[in-house]
């Protein structure tokens, strides 16, 4: 998956380490900057509010790959 950042117009890839194609997808990368370490971690919903189910069943995914689901946070969709 690429996406384009608006603070940074050049192309980024991200990882996708799985998806079911109707409903989500996670993403996930680790890098290491100047030796610092940086995660990035999405669950991408094709609704704004998806149904606890399908977000359960990213952070199982996530959890499986040892990812700490706690860190998360929730982003607003209205106006979106």
């Amino acid at each position: 998956m690429t996406y384009c950042f608006q603070s940074a117009p050049v192309p980024t890839d991200f990882p996708v380490v799985s998806t079911d194609y109707t409903t989500f997808a996670v993403i996930y990368d680790c890098n290491v900057f100047k030796g610092m370490k940086y995660e990035s971690t999405w669950i991408l919903a094709r609704d704004r509010k998806p149904n606890i189910s399908t977000v359960e069943k990213a952070e199982k995914i996530l959890k499986s790959k040892n990812v700490d689901v706690s860190k998360l946070d929730v982003t607003d969709q209205i106006n979106c």
